[in-house]
């Protein structure tokens, strides 16, 4: 089962930033978070938008997020993969793994942390260009 509260930040998040969110639940306790033509905001990219997913579990949200997952034709301009990057399967597609740990240092707190707080790190790691 999808969780409930994931559904709801979804949901949130998809008005605050006027996106469209795609849910999944995986076969086994995957949970995934397509959003289509997210922008990059920033000029470093090949693009100006691209599909961003996310992923979790069904235990959303005593389990953290971590990394985030593009195409893997989301690169920086000259064809560079974003430092970190790479490539894996998902959903029966290849993606490109942004590697970000942002809670590895103050640890994940599901009274403060969510989903639009994740994305965050996200729209940073793209307006850093790296």
């Amino acid at each position: 089962m999808i969780p409930q509260q994931l559904l709801g930040e979804v949901k949130e998040f998809e008005g605050r930033r006027g996106l469209r969110g795609t849910v999944v639940r995986a076969e086994d306790e995957m949970v995934y978070v397509v959003f289509a033509d997210y922008p990059i905001r920033s000029a470093r990219y090949n693009r100006d938008r691209t599909s961003v997913m996310i992923t979790n579990t069904v235990h959303y949200p005593k389990t953290p997020f971590d990394m985030f997952f593009t195409p893997c034709d989301t690169l920086l301009k000259g064809d560079g993969r974003p430092e970190g990057a790479f490539t894996v399967v998902h959903m029966g597609k290849e993606w490109l793994q942004w590697s970000i740990h942002p809670y590895a240092d103050c640890g994940w707190d599901p009274a403060r942390d969510d989903l639009a707080s994740f994305m965050e790190y996200v729209d940073r790691r793209f307006e850093n260009g790296d």
